[in-house]
């Protein structure tokens, strides 16, 4: 399998869509209430400069199969 779709990549590059993390945070989100999850929860860890270190994004939605997971993780997949 290849890693990266490279024409899907350029488009999805160009259009992402994301103007910042909050964005890409709404994504997941939405991603998850998609898959059937009634319980999305936002965990944002703060380092000792109380600048953010981590953010989290944890659902009990159904989640993907492997297949899908796989393709999902290729840079500029179309899923």
């Amino acid at each position: 399998m290849s890693l990266v779709n490279p024409k899907q990549y350029i488009i999805s590059a160009r259009s992402n869509g994301y103007k910042d993390t909050a964005y890409a945070i709404a994504e997941l989100a939405d991603n998850s209430i998609q898959a059937g999850a009634d319980k999305v929860e936002v965990l944002i860890f703060e380092n000792k400069n109380r600048s953010i270190d981590q953010i989290a994004i944890i659902d009990n939605g159904k989640g993907m199969s492997k297949e899908l997971l796989a393709s999902a993780l290729c840079f500029g997949s179309s899923v």
